[in-house]
């Protein structure tokens, strides 16, 4: 078996008033709940940090970030690993641009200015320079000598700042992982939720003009945004999901930004599944704008295994929890459905290490070996099974379809199912 693990962090906010109030104290029991996930699950090989390294974008919060990063790294050292580093910006990572800039008002209104859309992306120009202006201080710091000898990786840079990709290669293993900057649109300080773009364009300058090709050579493809889908303007998203990230090119799409964990898995139509994995804050205010919603810190551990049947990936979700004592602790994140281990499966699919199984060879004196006889070294099904997805949420739908399944496998062990649904049918098989 083959294995790696990386962790999903987001949303530090370095520079925000109360970290340095709150974080000494947090910080402790983040630390200690790495050692303990360590402890039964090996090393971590990889961490992405998915936007909002900073509060405000400049470089003295970019200096204290580094410091938080140091403290973390060290934890690592002390167990005996030393993981490289993912990162994008988010949209506490850029300055806020003035008015007077001509083209800051015509970037601010993209969606209206058919000219900015047509120039933005072609060579050098003024609204290319405003947007490397504002991710300024996150550019010099992506450049810049990280403590402990992290290392920041980013095997080709893309159009705009923070766009990257990158494979990391472990234990026989060629994991895909590609950032790309979903907030530079987001210039001034009003909500922007519907508004913002990611462009294909991003995309293929990462990949030699072939994201699908790109993908095919890695075992694990991740796709690494600050904002989840709703963030962006509706053509946008439709174009996110034609062009940037179709049904069975990434295997996940992570992201942070609204500081709580969530994870979706979707089919249209019988497509093949796009999970989603939105990561909590490691560290944010104590609560949101309304000053009544608490908001929810935590981080996730991911482990990918390639089994000899089956890959599989596998999602540890943890949240700060404050007991009555007033003690911070990280524990299983219970808003999800968990296993034993704490852990969510989020696919198990037929290996692409698996090659087809040669036909036995069988003498004309001999016959098949019925299946229910244990031949050494047979796997004449092998090929035949079919991987199912896991898909929890399923168990809550199609009650009466699942007793009358349920039934006629008890009393037959059979069951024909035909259906018209359009779409869950592995999901419903999943849940029989």
């Amino acid at each position: 078996m083959q294995s790696l693990n990386w962790l999903l962090l987001s949303d530090i906010h370095v520079g925000m008033g109360d970290l340095e109030v709150l974080w000494p104290t947090a910080k402790h029991a983040f630390f200690e709940d790495i050692k303990k996930l360590h402890a039964t699950n090996g090393d971590i090989d990889f961490v992405v940090f998915a936007g909002d390294l900073a509060y405000k974008g400049v470089t003295p919060e970019y200096d204290r970030f580094n410091i938080v990063l140091g403290e973390l790294w060290s934890v690592f050292a002390g167990l005996g690993f030393n993981p490289p580093l993912v990162a994008l910006p988010g949209n506490h990572d850029l300055s806020r641009p003035s008015d007077s800039n001509p083209a800051t008002p015509m970037l601010k209104q993209w969606w209206d200015q058919k000219s900015a859309r047509e120039t933005l992306f072609k060579g050098t120009n003024h609204y290319r320079d405003l947007i490397s202006d504002v991710f300024s201080a996150y550019t010099n710091w992506s450049k810049s000598p990280l403590p402990h000898g992290i290392k920041l990786l980013a095997d080709n840079e893309g159009l705009l700042p923070g766009d990257s990709s990158t494979v990391v290669e472990k234990n026989g293993l060629r994991v895909g992982v590609v950032c790309l900057n979903s907030t530079w649109l987001q210039l001034g300080n009003e909500n922007y939720e519907g508004k913002l773009h990611v462009d294909s364009r991003q995309l293929l300058a990462l990949t030699k003009d072939d994201p699908t090709v790109w993908c095919q050579s890695n075992d694990l493809n991740i796709l690494v945004t600050h904002h989840p889908l709703g963030w962006l303007e509706p053509s946008s998203r439709k174009q996110f999901e034609s062009e940037i990230n179709p049904p069975g090119r990434f295997d996940i799409h992570v992201y942070g930004h609204m500081h709580e964990a969530a994870s979706e898995v979707t089919s249209s139509s019988g497509s093949q599944q796009r999970i989603t994995f939105q990561s909590r804050s490691v560290f944010g205010l104590e609560y949101v704008g309304d000053k009544i919603t608490e908001r929810s810190h935590g981080y996730a551990w991911f482990t990918y295994k390639r089994e000899e049947e089956a890959d599989r990936l596998f999602c540890k979700p943890r949240a700060l929890f404050r007991q009555n004592s007033g003690k911070a602790k990280i524990v299983q994140d219970h808003n999800f459905e968990l296993d034993d281990a704490g852990t969510v499966p989020l696919f198990s699919r037929q290996s692409k290490a698996l090659s087809p199984t040669p036909k036995p060879k069988i003498k004309e004196e001999t016959s098949s070996p019925a299946l229910n006889e244990v031949t050494a070294g047979t796997s004449t099904l092998k090929s035949l099974r079919y991987y199912l997805h896991p898909s929890a949420a399923h168990k809550q739908v199609r009650l009466i379809e699942h007793r009358k399944a349920g039934e006629a496998i008890n009393s037959e062990r059979a069951v024909w199912i035909v259906s018209d649904w359009g779409m869950g049918g592995d999901e419903f098989l999943y849940t029989v």
